[in-house]
């Protein structure tokens, strides 16, 4: 993949829908036109923006001949990135919010990552949060989560939980993302699905391993307000790749084990039973749950795990952070491997 500036060959394009963000959109793009690589294009996809955003984003291409406006002829933001790329003049491709900062420095640092690393179809970076209010405890244990989730292998190993990309902080290669027909419209997340659907076909994540990217937290976005961002409609995703990774080997037809027999641990026990999927139990520390059968399959306490070689495998099915920690702390001191022997959801 050349990525040499040959004939005034377009670097990148940055892929920005906007709507009804008014105090935001003018500090976003200002970030952007102050950023150290030069050889961009901004196109600014308007979702049935406001007459006020618009104006906003028309001053600017006035001040920068980089920058553009689309009309998305379709509604919402999966059109809206779909157009983008669809219009888009190189094949890099930045993604941007119209709530967020980017540091000067993020593109061409994204740029040489992929430019030197021909296996990497997608990068992102260590983002750092916006917000005029304190964030809540949850808020910053999950910003602590998506920058630890930095190699090529924790960053596949973490989709299992759900996004460690942030949407607005990627940057891709267009073809790969192409290939798979772009962004796809359903009842869930679209950037976690595309995630998904490219590590299914093979493809490489990785990150600058650097702050170059703020994070708007507020009431209004997106994620807060869209039910397509809930709990259930990621959780759904992910039981979904679930299935497909026990499909393509990664048990090693051993026996299944779910660890949590509570309503998560039911939902994608429920789902694998559906799909043919052989379960053998669940895994729970509440002895309330030992008594009692889950989908007619049995609990057991912690204690059916040793560290004697054996044919099981675990899904770890608990959505607490500590949680997590405690459980993949157990299994590992019981000599299970990550990945090998278990997964954490």
């Amino acid at each position: 993949m050349g990525l040499e500036n040959k004939l005034n060959v377009l670097l990148l394009s940055i892929v920005l829908p906007f709507k009804t963000e008014t105090v935001f959109l003018e500090e976003c793009i200002a970030s952007i036109r102050k950023s150290t690589l030069t050889e961009w294009e901004l196109l600014l996809v308007s979702d049935k923006a406001t007459p006020e955003s618009v104006a906003i984003a028309q001053t600017f291409t006035h001040l920068d001949k980089r920058i553009h406006i689309l009309q998305s002829p379709g509604t919402g933001i999966v059109d809206a990135l779909n157009f983008g790329l669809e219009h888009s003049s190189s094949e890099l491709v930045a993604r941007m919010d119209a709530d967020d900062m980017v540091h000067p420095e993020r593109f061409k640092k994204q740029v040489a990552l992929l430019a030197g690393n021909p296996e990497i179809a997608l990068t992102s970076c260590l983002v750092k949060p916006l917000s005029a209010t304190p964030l809540r405890e949850g808020t910053l244990r999950y910003f602590q989560w998506v920058n630890d989730s930095l190699s090529t292998e924790k960053i596949e190993r973490d989709l299992f939980i759900e996004s460690p990309l942030p949407h607005p902080s990627v940057m891709f290669k267009k073809d790969e993302v192409l290939k798979l027909n772009g962004y796809r419209e359903y009842d869930g997340p679209e950037d976690y699905d595309l995630w998904i659907r490219l590590k299914e076909h093979g493809l490489e994540f990785s990150k600058v391993p650097e702050y170059l990217f703020y994070w708007r937290i507020h009431a209004k976005s997106l994620s807060k307000t869209s039910l397509r961002y809930s709990h259930r409609t990621m959780e759904k995703r992910r039981n979904q790749h679930v299935f497909w990774a026990l499909k393509k080997g990664l048990a090693h037809e051993r026996d299944i084990y779910i660890w949590g027999a509570g309503k998560d641990g039911g939902s994608l026990a429920r789902m694998l039973l559906e799909e043919g999927i052989n379960l053998k139990g669940f895994i729970d520390v509440d002895p309330r749950k030992l008594i009692h059968t889950r989908h007619s399959l049995p609990v057991y306490s912690p204690d059916k795990i040793t560290k004697t070689p054996d044919n099981h495998f675990y899904i770890s099915c608990v959505s607490s952070w500590n949680a997590r920690e405690l459980i993949r702390g157990h299994l590992v001191e019981k000599k299970k491997c990550e990945g090998k022997d278990f997964i954490i959801l």
